[in-house]
C-alpha cells in the first residue's frame, strides 16, 4: 500500500472514529435523560415534527425519540451497551488498535446485551425495570414454553459460559484461588489461635 493511500486510510479511520464517538456520547446522554423522563416523554414522542409539543429530554425530540425507540421498544437497559460498543470502536480506529481485538470486544458485548435484554425481561415480572419490547416477548415465549425455572437456568447458563470464556472461570481456577488466597488466612488464623492458647 501506498503512503498516499495509507494516509487517507488513516484519515478514513480518524473520520469514522470520531463519528463513532459522538454518536456514542449522543446516546449515552439521551439515554441517561430518558431514564429521568420517559414517563413524561413516552407520549409525545410520536409527535417529533409537531414544535407545540415538548419533551423532557436534554436532547429534545431528537434525543427522546431514540430513547424511546431503543430502550421502549426495543432492548430495555441493554441499549446502553449500544454507546459502549460504538466508544470501544472509536477508541481503536483512533488510537490504531488491533481491529481482531475490537471484534472480539464487540463480539462478547452483543452476548452482553443479548443476556442483559433476557435478564430486565425475566425482571420485570417482578421489579419496575426497562425490559424493551424485545425482552418482554422473548421473556414471554421462554416462559410458555420452558418456565421460569427454565429460563433462570438459560440465563446462569450463558453467564458461567461467558465467565468461563472470558476470564477463565472453571472450577479448577477457582479451586487454584482458595488454595492460594482463603485456605492459607485460614491456617495461619488456626495457628495464631493454637499458640495464643499454648501461651494461656
Amino acid at each position: 500500500m501506498s503512503s498516499k493511500k495509507k494516509a487517507d486510510m488513516n484519515k478514513f479511520k480518524v473520520l469514522i472514529g470520531y463519528t463513532f464517538l459522538f454518536i456514542s456520547l449522543i446516546l449515552i446522554t439521551s439515554f441517561i435523560s430518558y431514564m429521568f423522563n420517559w414517563k413524561v416523554d413516552q407520549s409525545n414522542v410520536e409527535n417529533l415534527f409537531d414544535r407545540n409539543i415538548e419533551v423532557e429530554n436534554i436532547l429534545g425530540k431528537i434525543g427522546a425519540s431514540i430513547s424511546h425507540f431503543l430502550i421502549f421498544k426495543s432492548f430495555g437497559i441493554a441499549s446502553f451497551i449500544l454507546p459502549l460498543i460504538l466508544f470501544i470502536s472509536s477508541y481503536h480506529l483512533l488510537f490504531n488498535k488491533k481491529i481482531l481485538d475490537l471484534v472480539k470486544k464487540i463480539n462478547w458485548l452483543l452476548i452482553l446485551m443479548i443476556w442483559t435484554t433476557l435478564l430486565s425481561g425475566y425482571l420485570s415480572n417482578y421489579f419496575p425495570i426497562q425490559s424493551g419490547i424485545i425482552g418482554f416477548e422473548i421473556n414471554s415465549f421462554l416462559e410458555t414454553y420452558i418456565g421460569n425455572i427454565g429460563i433462570i437456568l438459560v440465563l446462569s447458563f450463558m453467564l458461567v459460559l461467558s465467565l468461563a470464556v472470558l476470564f477463565n472461570f472453571t472450577p479448577n481456577s477457582i479451586l487454584l484461588f482458595l488454595k492460594k488466597n482463603i485456605i492459607p488466612k485460614k491456617s495461619n488464623e488456626l495457628l495464631e489461635n493454637n499458640e495464643i492458647k499454648a501461651d494461656n
